[in-house]
């Protein structure tokens, strides 16, 4: 199963158990195959009232002054090479 429809169904459980407003703790791109899935799902949480905090993967993959592992950095030069412009950007609207 892709991982936007696992991540998908997190979301739909907590909706259906009455969440009003999500709250999301970063690294949100850095460990799963769809980045972009991922991204824009934030982007429409984001637009829509949730609240998220940027982890250090989600750092790196707007700025190349965060520091990584050897095996997270190759993950995260795949994952920039996935994203648009402004799905990189997005991460800087995050706090």
């Amino acid at each position: 199963m892709p991982t936007g429809r696992r991540s998908s169904a997190c979301l739909d459980f907590a909706r259906a158990r009455g969440a009003e407003r999500m709250i999301c703790l970063g690294d949100y791109v850095g460990y799963g195959a769809d980045p972009e899935w991922t991204v824009e799902t934030m982007m429409g949480l984001v637009d829509s009232g949730a609240m998220a905090v940027r982890g250090n993967h989600d750092n790196a993959v707007g700025s190349a002054a965060e520091s990584m592992n050897a095996q997270a950095q190759a993950a995260i030069e795949w994952t920039r090479g996935r994203l648009s412009a402004a799905q990189r950007g997005f991460w800087r609207t995050c706090h």
